[in-house]
């Protein structure tokens, strides 16, 4: 396979300029002219947008229904969603191209139910390990670097996971946070008591082979009402009469932040 056959399988992969110079230890001048030579256009790379209320809510999202994978294919970042959240996820896109300058790709399983939404990029990766850490499995173990951040960064991170991995019940006022990494639910619940509100945390025990301990911290009647409110989900999934107080659409509408 020549160069420029190597560097056009690469950016088809989503690898970056600068991840492509790395993988094949040629210069940027050199890349990026097999670059421009088969796709004709400016290659966009990814740049981090510093707003706390962006950054907050993609590491929510991240923290909750992300995945990381590297391999010759470069750093992955996944997030997913089941397919009936295609409204949320056109809602997510918007606000990863704020914070990355670049629009995610999306992929759609129809068999499998699922939405895909990735990223190649070294850059993000290591973007994400300034915020979170975890050993092995993240889903078992990530949690945030430190709890130190501003109010804005605090609402929205709750604010993506929830909406990635959250649930609201339909007819009664309860707000739930879930998952098997026990640090991660309890940085949760801190994070909702520095907003001011009373949160109950528990875990359940699940005995069959192949399951592992879920943990919960949750909020019910007039609390979930307020925060909710607080930190104005986007997922339609998360909005519900009982505290969207009718407008129904108020979570999805919100204005993204720049």
């Amino acid at each position: 396979m020549s160069l420029g056959e190597k560097v056009v399988e690469l950016r088809e992969n989503g690898l970056s300029l600068t991840e492509i110079c790395e993988e094949l230890n040629v210069g940027k001048s050199t890349a990026y002219y097999h670059i421009k030579k088969n796709f004709g256009k400016t290659y966009k790379e990814v740049s981090i947008n510093k707003c706390e209320e962006l950054i907050g809510e993609f590491l929510g999202v991240f923290a909750g229904d992300g995945s990381y994978h590297k391999s010759c294919g470069g750093h992955r970042i996944r997030l997913y969603f089941s397919g009936d959240e295609n409204k949320y996820v056109e809602s997510l896109k918007e606000i990863l191209s704020d914070l990355f300058n670049k629009d995610p790709n999306i992929f759609k399983y129809n068999k499998a139910n699922l939405i895909e939404v990735r990223y190649v990029s070294k850059r993000i990766r290591n973007f994400i390990s300034e915020y979170l850490e975890w050993q092995d499995e993240k889903t078992y173990s990530v949690r945030l670097k430190e709890l130190d951040h501003q109010e804005c960064f605090i609402k929205s991170f709750l604010r993506g996971y929830l909406d990635s991995d959250g649930y609201c019940y339909k007819d009664y006022p309860k707000a739930s946070f879930f998952g098997t990494s026990k640090d991660m639910i309890n940085q949760i619940s801190e994070l909702i008591e520095r907003l001011d509100f009373d949160p109950t945390f528990y875990n359940y025990k699940d005995n069959r082979e192949g399951h592992n301990t879920m943990n919960f911290v949750y909020l019910t009647k007039d609390e979930a009402r307020e925060f909710l409110r607080k930190i104005e989900p986007r997922n339609p999934k998360r909005i519900k009469d009982w505290w969207a107080g009718g407008d129904l659409n108020s979570g999805v509408q919100r204005t993204s932040p720049v």
